[in-house]
């Protein structure tokens, strides 16, 4: 594959002629360099995870958020066990999830486990259902849009 030169845009001349002191002239200083706005830096909270469990007449659903790492191994678990407790079926809403680690599949192998029936991940991303097939948990699982 042969990369094409870009077309329209000039690089910025630079003046390397020695100037009368000697020394050479280059690119201008970058300006001083300013703050962030606070408010414009994502806190903490906004990677954080979180995870919510809802009755409905004859299922459960598991509503995962955010990264569901490590950091959340012990909510993620006392919320699935509480899924399966109900004895009626579990749908995972995956929709919402930005990063799964093995933390995560681990939590939902052990759902697959101890729920009544076969879970359903709904609307899992491409990225997660990538690693659901790499650990071989595709299988383990019903799926829906």
């Amino acid at each position: 594959m042969e990369l094409q030169p870009a077309t329209g845009v000039d690089p910025p001349a630079v003046d390397l002629d020695p100037t009368p002191g000697g020394a050479a002239v280059g690119p201008p200083p970058l300006p001083p360099a300013q703050p962030v706005p606070v408010e414009s830096v994502p806190s903490v909270d906004e990677f954080a995870g979180s995870v919510t469990v809802t009755r409905q007449d004859d299922h459960v659903v598991v509503l995962l958020v955010g990264e569901i790492d490590v950091e959340m191994k012990d909510e993620l678990f006392d919320a699935l066990q509480e899924a399966a407790r109900h004895g009626v079926a579990v749908r995972v809403d995956c929709g919402a999830v930005t990063f799964i680690d093995s933390t995560g599949i681990s939590g939902l192998a052990w759902l697959a486990n101890l729920a009544a029936e076969v879970p359903c991940l709904v609307a899992v991303p491409p990225v997660m259902y990538e690693l659901l097939q790499l650990t071989g948990m595709d299988h383990v699982f019903r799926f829906a849009t």
